[in-house]
C-alpha cells in the first residue's frame, strides 16, 4: 500500500545525498579496479607470451645449431673415408660410411635426455614405406623398420607427413608433436628440427620435450598471477582506506552542513520573531495614530466649526453698529477660522486616503476667471516647465 505520509524533508536530503555518495563511491571504485585488473591481465598474458616465445627461440636455435653440426659431423666422416679408403668398392664404402654414422649418433648425447635421430627417405611422395628408420637412439630396436607419413600422434597431428612436406619444401623445418620420452613409456609434447642430407636422402633431426617449457611457463603464471593478486589486494586495501577516509570525511561534511543548515534555520527564526515583534509594534502604532486623528477630528474641528458659527453671528447681529475697523477685524477672524477648517478638512481627508478608506471620487468644478488671464497663467506655467525641465 502507498505510504502517503508526507516525508521529513531533512531527512529526503539525507537518504538522496547518501544514496548519491554510495553510487559515486561505486562508480569511483569499478572504474579504478576493473580496467586495473583487465591491464593487470593482459600484461601478464603478454609476458607469459614474450616469455614462451623467447624460451621456444632459444631451442629452436639450439636445435638448428645442433643438426647443422651433426651433418658436418657426417660430412667429415665421409670425407675421412674416402681419404683412408680409397680402393674399397661402392657397397663397401657405403656400408662403413653408414655403420660410422649409426655409431656416431647412438653415442651422441644432449642435455635433457635429448637425442639426434636419422629417417632415410624411399618414396617422397610419401605414404606408407615412404622411408625406413636408419638410426634411433630412443627405438634401437625399430631401425630398418618402415615409416607411413599417416602415422598420427595421440592428438591427431602427422609429424611424418608434415616432415616430408617441410624437407620437400625448404629442405629443413620445426614442428612439434607428441613421442615417447627417452627410456620411458611416457608420451611428451615435442619440439623437433629436421634437415635434410642430401647425398643419401637423410633426415636428420632432434628435438627438446617441451614438459620444461609448460611447466616454466606454469610457474611463471603461477607466480605473475600471485603478484597481480598481490597487488589487487593492495589496490583494493588503497581503496578501502581511501573509501573510509571519503566516508569519515563525508560524514564530517554533512555534519557541518547540517549544523550550518540548522543555525541557518534557528537564525531565520530568530529574524522572522523580530519582523513579526516590529510589526506588532507598527501595527500598535497606527492604530495609535488613527486614535490620534480620530480625536483631532473630533475634539478640533468641532470648535473650530463652533468658532466660526460664532463669527458669522456676531457678525450678523452687530454688523450694523461696528465701524469699519471691527469689521476688518470680524472679517479676518472670520477668514482665518474658514482656512483652520479647511486645513483641517485637508488634513482628515489626507488622513482617510492614508487609511485607505476613502476612494479618490472625481467632481466637476466650475472655475469662473478672465479668460486673458487664465491664458496667460497656463502659458506661464508650460513655458517655465519647458525652461526648467532637465533634458532626456
Amino acid at each position: 500500500m502507498h505510504d502517503s505520509r508526507p516525508r521529513n524533508p531533512k531527512v529526503e536530503i539525507c537518504r538522496l545525498f547518501y544514496i548519491g555518495i554510495t553510487l559515486l563511491l561505486l562508480l569511483t571504485i569499478s572504474s579504478f579496479v576493473i580496467p586495473a585488473y583487465l591491464g593487470i591481465r593482459a600484461e601478464m598474458s603478454t609476458k607469459i607470451e614474450q616469455l614462451s616465445t623467447s624460451i621456444i627461440d632459444q631451442k629452436r636455435t639450439f636445435l638448428e645449431a645442433i643438426i647443422v653440426e651433426k651433418i658436418g659431423d657426417i660430412e667429415r666422416i665421409r670425407q675421412r673415408l674416402e681419404l683412408q679408403r680409397p680402393s674399397l668398392s661402392g657397397p663397401e664404402f657405403d656400408h662403413l660410411f653408414r655403420a660410422e654414422v649409426r655409431e656416431m649418433i647412438h653415442t651422441t648425447e644432449l642435455p635433457d635426455d635429448g637425442y639426434v635421430w636419422i629417417n632415410e627417405i624411399i618414396n617422397c611422395e610419401g605414404g606408407d614405406n615412404y622411408a625406413i628408420r636408419f638410426a634411433h637412439p630412443n627405438l634401437v630396436d625399430t631401425e630398418g623398420s618402415s615409416l607411413s607419413t599417416n602415422t598420427a600422434d595421440i592428438v591427431g597431428n602427422l609429424p611424418y607427413q608434415e616432415e616430408l612436406e617441410g624437407i620437400r619444401r625448404n629442405g629443413q623445418i620445426f614442428f612439434d608433436y607428441y613421442f615417447l620420452k627417452m627410456g620411458s613409456e611416457q608420451l611428451s609434447h615435442k619440439l623437433s628440427f629436421a634437415k635434410l642430407y642430401a647425398p643419401y636422402d637423410w633426415v636428420v633431426a632432434t628435438g627438446v620435450y617441451l614438459d620444461d617449457v609448460d611447466r616454466l611457463i606454469e610457474a611463471e603464471t603461477a607466480s605473475m598471477i600471485a603478484s597481480s593478486n598481490r597487488t589487487l589486494r593492495n589496490g583494493l586495501i588503497a581503496i578501502a582506506i581511501g573509501i573510509i577516509v571519503l566516508v569519515i570525511m563525508t560524514i564530517v561534511f554533512e555534519t557541518r552542513i547540517r549544523l550550518l543548515i540548522y543555525s541557518y534555520v534557528e537564525t531565520e527564526r530568530s529574524i522572522s520573531a523580530q519582523l513579526l515583534e516590529e510589526k506588532s509594534k507598527l501595527e500598535e502604532s497606527n492604530r495609535q495614530k488613527d486614535r490620534l486623528f480620530s480625536i483631532i477630528a473630533h475634539d478640533l474641528r468641532n470648535p473650530i466649526i463652533a468658532l466660526s458659527s460664532g463669527i458669522r453671528m456676531l457678525e450678523e447681529s452687530m454688523r450694523e453698529d461696528m465701524d469699519d475697523l471691527e469689521r476688518t477685524i470680524v472679517d479676518e477672524l472670520n477668514r482665518s477660522a474658514a482656512g483652520v477648517s479647511s486645513l483641517l478638512d485637508q488634513l482628515l481627508e489626507w488622513f482617510r486616503a492614508q487609511q485607505e478608506t476613502s476612494p479618490f471620487i472625481p467632481r466637476k468644478t466650475a472655475i469662473y476667471s478672465d479668460q486673458q488671464m487664465l491664458e496667460t497663467i497656463i502659458r506661464n506655467l508650460v513655458s517655465n516647465a519647458i525652461k526648467f525641465t532637465p533634458e532626456g
